[in-house]
């Protein structure tokens, strides 16, 4: 836990310019929608009105539109909301995504041994490549 406290307190800054970025990103396009987000916001309104089977198919990925749907169905915003909802929920994915890959950095790096500095410029490498 001790490692862990510390790679936090040097790696803050990087943190919260990488949820600067996203949250910026995702307020910048809270009204923009391209064509694939149409079609999963359809299949998430799908999943609430005819169940687990409407958004099951070779195309699209079913997680996604349930996320939505339930969303959707919990909030219940007007149209006009829509679509910053479905922007705050990939915030939250990002979010999440990019703690699995801070932990699995930090798992690699303690089990390698590596050292603090060598290590921040591999988490800056790494955040680049992300």
């Amino acid at each position: 836990m001790h490692f862990f406290s510390q790679l936090i307190q040097k790696n803050s800054v990087v943190i919260a310019v990488v949820i600067a970025l996203g949250a910026l990103h995702a307020w910048m396009a809270r009204y923009a929608m391209n064509p694939d987000g149409i079609s999963y916001l359809d299949l998430g309104d799908a999943f609430w009105r005819d169940g687990i089977g409407a958004i099951v198919n070779a195309h699209w990925s079913p997680l996604y539109p349930a996320l939505i749907g339930s969303a959707m169905a919990l909030i219940n915003p007007s149209l006009f909301f829509e679509f910053p909802l479905v922007h705050a929920i990939n915030f939250l994915i990002y979010l999440s995504a990019f703690g699995a890959w801070f932990f699995l950095f930090r798992s690699l790096a303690q089990w390698m041994g590596i050292a603090s500095s060598y290590h921040r410029t591999w988490h800056f490498f790494g955040i680049i490549l992300s």
